[in-house]
């Protein structure tokens, strides 16, 4: 269950990082062709590294909260981060100890 659920949220990650870049892409074709006409009519340019901060911000804020959220979703269902890399050997030990956890009493 938590797996399934863990597909859907990467899919919409996934499927959230397409349409930012997209939004991103026409944005600043949008952007640029704007700015062209502006520029053409006056030539102050002395705000322009000011006003490009807004945009990076969102941008970084944007991915940060991408891979906060893939965190999240790996972390929550199970309490520790995802194991990577894990063969049978690995899983065999983790049913032993599970069941050793059942046995004595102890919880997870």
């Amino acid at each position: 269950m938590f797996e399934e659920i863990i597909r859907h949220i990467q899919k919409a990650t996934q499927t959230f990082v397409f349409f930012l870049f997209l939004f991103l892409f026409l944005s600043f074709c949008s952007l640029q062709k704007s700015c062209l006409e502006q520029h053409t009519k006056k030539k102050n340019t002395e705000h322009m590294p000011l006003e490009s901060l807004p945009p990076f911000a969102i941008i970084v804020g944007a991915i940060t909260a991408i891979g906060g959220i893939q965190y999240a979703a790996h972390v929550l269902p199970m309490g520790k981060p995802k194991a990577v890399g894990l063969d049978n050997f690995d899983r065999l030990l983790e049913r032993r100890d599970q069941r050793i956890r059942e046995r004595s009493g102890l919880q997870k």
